[in-house]
């Protein structure tokens, strides 16, 4: 009976104990579910709110949808995108032509070089003309003791009339050249004509210092 005893008051501890703890966990039981409670009632606040600007956001959108004013501002805009549309195509095409007119302008730089040659070449001639006749009238200046005067002065006459006629060739193919209305046929025309030839050099034609004879070659 005593072991019996002992058995029933070691139980009715140990459920003493069970219903402490049973009591410890129905408490917390209820603290979270007031605090799951508090926790829904904030976000069932949290979920009105947000519903409600959700609302508002939408009505704005639609008011803003109806609003002249914006309506007019975005074809405002879709016009000036068009426009500026237009604009890099233009642009782009002057930059292609810029591309062509840069080929043209070194070509045109190549046609001037070339006539710059071609100037400068006729300015030798010249220069060689010139000294040919300053030659020519002082051998003729030197021979004129055992030659006619009548005779001299008519080979000098010839040789100035062919030196002034050789010059003024000269001075119309540089005009030519030069001509900003000159044409590229033209200017290749005259540049494979060549510098006028001056004929045969009456220094070295072996002419009788008694006689000179008249040169009418052209």
């Amino acid at each position: 009976l005593e072991a019996l005893d002992e058995a029933v008051a070691a139980q009715q501890a140990g459920g003493v104990a069970l219903q402490r703890r049973l009591d410890a966990l129905s408490e917390e039981l209820a603290e979270r579910s007031l605090r799951s409670s508090a926790q829904g009632a904030s976000l069932q606040r949290e979920q009105t709110g947000l519903a409600a600007e959700v609302a508002a956001l939408r009505e704005r959108l639609e008011q803003l949808e109806r609003d002249p004013e914006l309506r007019e501002a975005q074809e405002r805009l879709a016009s000036q995108a068009s426009t500026l549309q237009g604009q890099l195509r233009a642009l782009q095409k002057r930059v292609q032509d810029g591309d062509g007119r840069l080929g043209e302008l070194a070509e045109a730089q190549l046609m001037q070089l070339q006539t710059m040659d071609k100037h400068s070449k006729c300015f030798a001639k010249v220069d060689e003309q010139q000294a040919l006749l300053e030659a020519l009238q002082s051998r003729l200046s030197t021979e004129a003791a055992g030659n006619s005067a009548g005779v001299a002065m008519e080979q000098c006459q010839h040789i100035e009339d062919r030196f002034s006629a050789e010059v003024a060739a000269l001075a119309e193919s540089l005009r030519t050249l030069a001509s900003p209305h000159c044409s590229s046929t033209r200017r290749s025309d005259v540049m494979q004509a060549g510098v006028p030839d001056c004929g045969p050099d009456p220094l070295e034609s072996g002419q009788s210092r008694s006689a000179p004879e008249v040169d009418a070659s052209p």
